[in-house]
């Protein structure tokens, strides 16, 4: 069974990253990348989120951010597509197999070094991987000596220009139907290369399937740009092709593709044209593979305006269901991956303007009809500190599509069907389906429970209780297992505490003016997630009637208690804390500092610390307050 926290961390562009905590349901933007990237990029974690290493398709850096021993001058490159691609070793949690894509430069055909080459190591390389073993270098992972770009072949060796190019820069893998094998999948000129990855490593002789359309060699570099992606599912492929021109470095129009696959045996079928124009690039499955979004670059060139195509793959023509849901005059076609959270992120870059890049953008509900998909532009902010150190460019890190796959869901409070919010002390049950004759397996933070029915029972929780709840249903038939997920999040509010406010009498009447918004920082006391009203009574914030309508109060009286109820949005309770407001009627009083002219030079000058006043000044008046 695999768990989502494997892409629970992505760096990409130049030096951006993004975190996805299940927990609490944020996406944070983090700044400790070193990828400099134009496109190709990948990443991985461990079951419970923590980051093992990323690349470039060139060089892996390890969780520290240094790079891992021996993991640089792998065969990918920056400019390629889909640069590389990481896979776990089926029941290993220490290997992993990066796979990487070059870019098919048209100047590096010769093989010649120096020669008007066009990229650093001045070869085409193709299909390479590298095994990564974690158990080396200290447990921060490192390339296995003599396992590093291990060819594969994915063109006609007897053909020159196929031997030149060697493959396209479009990789995906997805979980084979024995529920524990991995398929990666790549494609070039009229073939899909299906290799299986099991337990005994990688099989290096792929299935093989020839399928129109056939993309000309003869249009290459550009011919080998795009995304190709596998459905959640496994069921289907979909690929992009920026253009099908006939002639070196050409431009030309080109297609995206919808084709069937056979997760058993790899074997591809059933193309079926959705699109024939413009320059497409970026390609996404929604999570339940019922949607189809492509990003395409307008015109033969396609680096400036764009627009995003959502594809209805229920439709009886499905061609036909095509609707723009995203378009722009400034961005090229971006690059879109699904995330943790089952929204889809789409990278963001003008290539007119190197300060673009600062947001990822958001399609936010992607099962949704196009009408309700919600776009949302400039979604997460990447440049922490807006210094254009950390920045978008086309690309985003594919992972095993598998791991986006829908679960069921078995939290069933019509809210959310991934995250749950409970306040300490709460009775919940998570409920899976139930299934005669089915085996129950529950885990809570990949820790085996001993619960073997359909369902879960939390009783009184705690802030011990919070985690990763899984279920797998074996139905006992030979299928892959049913999962489930939950992400619980306890919320306590003992944590909570009163709050004092003091303020100067500067009228001498025992009244003054209070921003209650000052006592919020006090009241929650590290606990986030919440509302803070106001109200004058302990009966009204109890009924929550009477609210304060402004947090700028006036007192009433010296020494004056009012009452703040505070509410945990998420998990739906509250507590009511006190707010003293004191007023001040003592004036500060006058402080004397004296100190002996001993400092070698008898001029009636000395350095004073003035904070040895404050005591002084202090004296007879409210605690809390500070001297400046």
């Amino acid at each position: 069974m695999y768990a989502q926290q494997e892409t629970a961390n992505w760096y990409f562009g130049r030096n951006a990253g993004i975190r996805f905590d299940p927990l609490n349901g944020t996406v944070t933007a983090v700044t400790d990348g070193k990828l400099r990237t134009l496109e190709g990029c990948s990443s991985i974690s461990d079951r419970s989120g923590n980051l093992l290493f990323y690349t470039d398709g060139v060089t892996i850096f390890d969780k520290n951010h240094n790079i891992m021993q021996n993991g640089d001058n792998l065969s990918g490159d920056f400019s390629s597509t889909q640069s590389a691609i990481i896979v776990p070793k089926p029941n290993d949690l220490n290997i992993y197999y990066v796979f990487t894509v070059d870019e098919p430069h048209h100047l590096n055909i010769d093989n010649i070094p120096n020669n008007n080459d066009a990229d650093d190591d001045q070869k085409n390389n193709g299909l390479n991987y590298s095994v990564v073993d974690m158990r080396l270098n200290n447990g921060n992972g490192a390339v296995v000596s003599g396992q590093k770009n291990i060819h594969l072949i994915t063109y006609d060796i007897n053909n020159p220009l196929e031997v030149a190019y060697k493959d396209s820069e479009k990789i995906t893998a997805v979980r084979a139907s024995d529920c524990e094998s991995i398929w990666v999948i790549t494609q070039f000129v009229d073939r899909f290369y299906s290799f299986k990855v099991d337990v005994n490593g990688v099989n290096s002789t792929p299935i093989t399937t020839q399928i129109a359309p056939e993309v000309p060699v003869s249009g290459y570099r550009r011919n080998a740009i795009g995304y190709l992606k596998a459905s959640p599912d496994g069921g289907k492929l979909a690929i992009a092709h920026l253009g099908l021109a006939t002639v070196t470095a050409g431009n030309a129009t080109g297609k995206v593709l919808l084709y069937d696959f056979d997760n058993s045996t790899g074997v591809v079928s059933n193309g079926v044209e959705l699109y024939d124009n413009d320059s497409p690039y970026g390609i996404e499955f929604s999570p339940s593979g019922k949607k189809l979004y492509a990003s395409v670059g307008l015109g033969i060139v396609g680096n400036l305006a764009s627009k995003i195509l959502q594809f209805d793959l229920e439709s009886i023509d499905i061609a036909a269901s095509q609707t723009v849901i995203w378009e722009s005059d400034i961005f090229t076609s971006p690059a879109m991956q699904i995330g943790l959270d089952k929204k889809i992120y789409v990278s963001q870059l003008d290539f007119n303007n190197n300060s673009t890049g600062k947001y990822l953008n958001i399609i936010e509900n992607p099962d949704a009809p196009a009408a309700s998909v919600n776009f949302i532009e400039n979604a997460i902010f990447l440049d922490v500190g807006n210094q254009n150190r950390h920045l978008s460019q086309i690309g985003l890190p594919p992972f095993i599509q598998s791991f986006f796959a829908n679960k069921i869901d078995i939290i069933l409070n019509g809210k959310s069907t991934s995250n749950l919010s409970l306040c300490e002390g709460e009775n919940f049950t998570l409920k899976a389906v139930e299934i005669p004759g089915a085996v129950y397996t529950w885990t809570k933070d990949d820790v085996l429970l001993p619960q073997t029915g359909f369902t879960l029972d939390l009783v009184n929780v705690n802030i011990a209780d919070a985690g990763i709840y899984r279920v797998s249903i074996d139905k006992q038939d030979g299928t892959c297992p049913i999962e489930g997920e939950a992400s619980v999040q306890v919320i306590s509010l003992s944590n909570t505490q009163n709050a004092v406010l003091n303020q100067c009498d500067d009228d001498l009447d025992g009244l003054s003016v209070f921003d209650l918004d000052l006592a919020k920082t006090d009241l929650s006391n590290g606990v986030t997630d919440l509302n803070i009203d106001f109200y004058l009574s302990l009966t009204d914030a109890q009924n929550q009637t009477n609210v304060l309508q402004t947090n700028i109060f006036r007192n009433t009286s010296n020494s004056q208690t009012i009452f703040a109820r505070l509410y945990a949005v998420s998990a739906g309770c509250s507590i009511i804390r006190e707010v003293t407001l004191n007023v001040s009627s003592t004036t500060a009083n006058d402080a004397v500092l004296e100190v002996c002219d001993d400092d070698g030079n008898e001029d009636g000058f000395h350095a004073f610390n003035l904070s040895n006043a404050d005591s002084q000044v202090r004296n007879g008046l409210p605690a809390g307050l500070s001297v400046r």
